[in-house]
């Protein structure tokens, strides 16, 4: 048995309500491992076919044993912990794990933690992403919060705890472009000609010219480098995890990210005579620490923050070196190279062409421009 409602309509012809009100159903089944007669409820559904769908699906799931009263008091928060602890936590590596963790801890916890999983509803999850745009947070942070709430809601659906997921229900935050700062080619050229004494120009010179992450240039071996092609061979990146510290991991950010860069005649020579000069270490990498180690993120940090100070130049982090080169790399002359988008979204590493659009929409106007400068001057009437 069933029964439906439109919870809080207040207009005044109910079968033509326009105030955005929702259906909500309340069945009458049996708990399969109490025996007790329970009438769970749902509710969000924008249409009563809606309800009615989930209705008997809720129903069915009861009936066949997939649903219990454990369900019925398990938080989000609870349930969240439990995939992460017993499925999640064996399917991705020990570092993505963690960000996973503080996923959870720093952003879905502190709002949607104490809610009761079964009674979440498409609107809640609406109001979340609509909280997390408030909080100035990019697309791509936003995009992994979602992604872990819907992989939690996915595994709920599949171990009975809930009849269906309602993330994908809610609208996805319009693009939000990353914020960086990026130096001019001739800010780019005055910061290489007076850090060559610098621990770090080895960094500086790779990130510049090849566009690599920061990771990627840290964890770079010698047998990467292939000086005859003159080419950079992409295969790892640095981690850090609580268990093994800092570390090479021998898989980069996605596939698109194991790729052969090219380098410039200039980059092959310095870092050939720089590898004769440089004190080997157990490693074989490239940058090193003091103690001839993997140099930890917040030592370059450091060291880049005072060689950008002694400079004079505006302050940038080590990851917008590479939007730097990206940026370069983009912008039509005498800005720029003008290079097309795959070829840049390929030396970038990304999956997506998309994202290299994305990232660099400030780019665009400008290439627009000079396509049509270049087209008029190419033809005569």
């Amino acid at each position: 048995m069933a029964s439906f409602r439109k919870r809080g309509c207040k207009c005044k012809n109910k079968k033509k309500c326009s105030c955005g009100a929702t259906w909500e159903f309340r069945i009458s089944v049996t708990d399969p491992t109490t025996g007790e007669r329970i009438q769970p409820s749902e509710g969000g559904f924008a249409t009563k076919p809606e309800a009615e769908a989930a209705a008997a699906k809720l129903k069915m799931q009861y009936e066949t044993g997939l649903l219990s009263a454990e369900a019925k008091d398990e938080t989000i928060q609870s349930f969240m912990g439990k995939y992460l602890e017993n499925t999640l936590i064996h399917e991705i590596e020990a570092a993505t794990y963690e960000q996973k963790l503080a996923i959870m801890d720093r952003h879905i916890v502190p709002e949607l933690g104490k809610l009761k999983l079964k009674k979440l509803t498409p609107l809640q999850v609406q109001s979340f992403i609509n909280y997390l745009i408030g909080e100035d947070l990019n697309a791509g942070t936003i995009g992994n919060i979602m992604r872990l709430l819907n992989q939690t809601l996915n595994k709920a659906v599949e171990w009975g705890y809930v009849a269906r997921n309602v993330v994908p229900m809610a609208s996805k935050p319009r693009y939000k472009p990353e914020k960086f700062t990026v130096w001019t080619k001739q800010q780019f050229e005055h910061f290489l000609k007076n850090t060559k004494k610098s621990r770090l120009y080895p960094f500086y010179l790779i990130a510049l010219m090849t566009g690599m992450r920061p990771g990627e240039i840290t964890a770079l071996t010698w047998e990467h480098i292939n000086f005859k092609k003159k080419t950079i061979r992409v295969e790892q990146t640095v981690a850090w995890t609580k268990q093994k510290g800092i570390h090479i991991k021998n898989s980069p950010k996605n596939d698109a990210s194991r790729r052969t860069i090219t380098i410039p005649d200039y980059v092959v020579n310095y870092l050939r005579e720089y590898k004769v000069a440089q004190q080997p270490n157990g490693l074989n990498t490239v940058i090193q620490g003091v103690k001839h180690d993997l140099m930890y993120n917040s030592v370059i940090n450091q060291i880049m923050k005072t060689d950008i100070t002694n400079t004079g130049l505006p302050l940038i982090t080590p990851h917008d070196l590479r939007h730097t080169h990206a940026t370069y790399l983009l912008s039509p002359p005498p800005f720029g190279l003008g290079q097309a988008i795959k070829a840049v979204s390929e030396r970038l590493g990304h999956a997506k062409t998309s994202t290299t659009l994305n990232t660099y929409t400030h780019v665009l106007p400008n290439m627009q421009e000079a396509l049509s400068d270049q087209l008029g001057a190419s033809i005569n009437f």
